[in-house]
């Protein structure tokens, strides 16, 4: 039951999980995260979490979409 409280999405209505992926301009999957609980729904503390941003280099490029 614990586990199922985890991962249940208030704003979705059922059991979900949230991954973090980047991918380059032509398609390239660069980064993908580990899966975090769907009860985590704040994107910031999920980047922050998985260090996607230590990757990144100076003049790298960050697009995200409207909801992030």
């Amino acid at each position: 039951m614990e586990s199922q409280r985890l991962i249940y999405s208030s704003y979705k209505h059922h059991n979900t999980w949230n991954v973090l992926v980047g991918v380059a301009p032509n398609g390239v999957v660069t980064f993908v995260s580990k899966a975090y609980t769907g009860s985590i729904s704040d994107n910031k503390k999920i980047v922050e979490h998985c260090e996607v941003l230590k990757q990144m280099v100076s003049g790298d490029l960050i697009l995200a979409d409207k909801g992030f």
